[in-house]
C-alpha cells in the first residue's frame, strides 16, 4: 500500500520550488518492487528514511545515497526497492538547481548526487534529526531562500517565459521562440542549456511525453490515436515510438503497470501527476 502526500512552498519560493513531498510504501520485507523512472523536466530532491528500511537499489545493486539530488531524466531508468520505503522529497522548477544549489544543472542530467557534496554537511545533519515532514519543510525553506534572495532572472526573460508558459508554446518552433522574445534561435538554446541543462527544444519534447502519460494515467481518452494527436503527432505511431523512447514501455503496457500500482502489485512510478497540495504552513 502506497500514502503520497504534497505541500505547497512558501509563496516566497514559489518560482523555484513546485511541491514537497512525502511517499510511504509498505509491503512485505521480502517483496521486491520495480521502481520506473520516465522521462521527467522536474529536478527533485530525495530524502529516503533508512531507518529500518530499504534503499532506491540501482541495476548493479548498489544503494543511491541516502539523500540525494536529482536534475532533469531525459531518458528511461530503472531501480528497485524492497519492502517498506519511505522518503521525503522536493519538486524544483526547472531552472531551479542552478539558483539553489550552483551547479551547472547540465552536470545533473540523469544523474543522482549526494547532497552532501552540493550543500553543507549541516544540512544533512540538521534534517536527519528533523521527526517530520513539517519540520523538513521549515529546514529547508530557510536553506534555499538563503540561496535564492538575492538571485535576479530579470536576464533571461524569454528562458522563464518558456519554462512558465510552456503550454502556450507547445507547438511553436524554437526559432518562432527566440524571435518572439528578439533572439536568434541559437542565443536562446545558449541561454536555455546555461539556466536549464537541455535544449529547448528537448524541454519541449518532455513537456510533450509529459502531457501523453498524464492522459493516459486518467484514462481521458478514447484511443491512443487522440492522445497522440492531441499534443501533435502526426500518427499512432510516431507516438508509440516517442512515448516508448521516453518512458521505456508501450502506452498500453503503461496503463496496465499503473493500474498494477493502483493495485498494489509489484511497481512503483517516480512521476507524480497533478497533486492535490495542503496548504503552507508557516512555522
Amino acid at each position: 500500500m502506497k500514502q503520497q502526500t504534497f505541500y505547497a512552498p512558501h509563496p516566497l519560493l514559489r518560482n523555484y520550488i513546485r511541491y514537497f513531498w512525502t511517499f510511504d510504501h509498505n509491503t512485505s520485507p521480502s517483496d521486491m518492487i520495480y521502481l520506473r523512472i520516465m522521462a521527467d523536466r522536474f529536478p527533485k530532491l530525495i530524502l529516503q528514511d533508512s531507518e529500518g528500511k530499504s534503499g532506491i537499489i540501482k541495476p548493479n545493486h548498489e544503494c543511491l545515497p541516502q539523500y540525494f539530488v536529482s536534475g532533469i531524466i531525459s531518458k528511461p531508468l530503472s531501480f528497485k526497492i524492497r519492502g517498506d520505503y519511505s522518503h521525503f522529497g522536493v519538486s524544483f522548477t526547472p531552472d531551479a538547481l542552478r539558483h539553489i544549489f550552483k551547479v551547472k544543472p547540465n552536470t545533473l542530467i540523469d544523474n543522482f548526487k549526494d547532497l552532501s557534496l552540493l550543500t553543507p554537511k549541516s544540512l544533512s545533519l540538521e534534517l536527519g534529526n528533523a521527526v517530520c515532514a513539517k519540520q523538513k519543510i521549515s529546514l529547508l525553506t530557510h536553506f534555499f531562500w538563503d540561496r535564492v534572495k538575492n538571485t535576479s532572472q530579470s536576464n533571461h526573460v524569454a528562458v522563464l517565459n518558456l519554462v512558465w508558459n510552456t503550454k502556450k508554446y507547445r507547438h511553436t518552433s524554437v526559432g518562432d521562440i527566440a524571435k518572439s522574445h528578439g533572439l536568434s534561435e541559437r542565443s536562446l538554446e545558449r541561454q536555455f542549456k546555461e539556466l536549464v541543462g537541455i535544449s529547448p527544444k528537448k524541454y519541449l519534447q518532455l513537456y510533450r511525453f509529459e502531457q501523453t502519460y498524464k492522459s493516459l494515467t486518467v484514462n481521458s481518452f478514447e484511443s491512443l490515436s487522440e492522445v497522440g494527436y492531441q499534443n501533435g503527432f502526426s500518427d499512432q505511431s510516431h507516438f508509440i515510438r516517442n512515448f516508448k523512447q521516453y518512458s521505456g514501455i508501450l502506452p498500453t503496457t503503461y496503463m496496465e503497470e499503473v493500474k498494477k500500482e493502483n493495485e498494489g502489485e509489484g511497481v512503483l512510478f517516480w512521476n507524480y501527476t497533478k497533486p492535490k497540495l495542503k496548504p503552507f504552513v508557516a512555522r
